[in-house]
């Protein structure tokens, strides 16, 4: 009777201790499922966030930064004319911006873009021409560019030319009679200048604008009147790059 009741004890506290096993368990699995829970939202968050970022703001800032780009090439090259036709002696008020119309003028019918011309500007004005000689050179440059060379290196070689050093462009395949010239030269510059751009217009006249015709012309243009416009955006979206930089 004895065993019998020894047994029974043993079976109902083991039960016992069982059941409270089991209910600790069951507890342990309930807070890790809250932990897991919780987890599992901290991860959706970050996945949230990188979406928005690839989606969202990453395409946002590379606009931004195209158009900011685009407006600072912009205001560099004008910048650079302005300052560079304030050391001019015989620049007048106001020749900065007669230029920068012709430029965007001269972007229509062309292949180069405005601030590219600009930029050219700027350096013929190095060589202290003003802004009707650089006007008049303007064209020739874009044309003689169109069959040779690149806009810069042009633009310094033709500022050298109009300044006392024309026999450098027979280097580069521009031909006139050296007799003609010297009597030209003679006349003086006036004389000079008005021979060295009938000289260019008799190797290039209407390169530039033919070109322009073409298919790649059409796409160059294209190109052209993207930038403007990105130009126009980065007036708009300065200020968000310039708050997204402070934060």
């Amino acid at each position: 009777m004895a065993n019998k009741n020894l047994k029974i004890n043993i079976s109902v506290t083991g039960s016992e201790k069982t059941r409270e096993q089991i209910k600790k368990t069951t507890q342990g699995i309930g807070n890790m499922r809250l932990t897991t829970k919780g987890l599992r939202r901290e991860i959706g968050k970050v996945r949230n966030m990188f979406l928005l970022w690839m989606f969202a703001i990453r395409p946002a800032m590379k606009l931004i930064r195209q158009t900011t780009n685009a407006l600072f090439e912009q205001e560099k090259a004008e910048r650079k004319l302005r300052t560079a036709l304030a050391n001019v002696t015989t620049a007048t008020e106001g020749g900065a911006e007669k230029l920068i119309r012709y430029a965007a003028a001269l972007q229509k019918v062309t292949i180069f873009g405005d601030e590219q011309i600009i930029s050219a500007a700027s350096i013929l004005a190095t060589f202290q021409l003003n802004e009707d000689a650089i006007g008049h050179i303007l064209p020739r440059l874009l044309d003689m560019t169109t069959s040779y060379g690149d806009l810069q290196s042009n633009a310094l070689l033709l500022g050298k030319a109009f300044t006392g050093n024309a026999t450098s462009l027979t280097r580069v395949g521009v031909q006139f009679d050296k007799m003609e010239l010297a009597m030209a030269r003679a006349k003086g510059p006036f004389e000079e200048f008005n021979f060295l751009i009938e000289s260019l217009d008799e190797n290039y006249e209407g390169l530039a604008e033919e070109l322009a015709k073409t298919g790649f012309g059409q796409i160059k243009q294209l190109e052209n009147q993207i930038s403007d416009l990105n130009e126009v955006l980065g007036v708009s979206t300065l200020p968000v790059k310039k708050f997204g930089t402070e934060v």
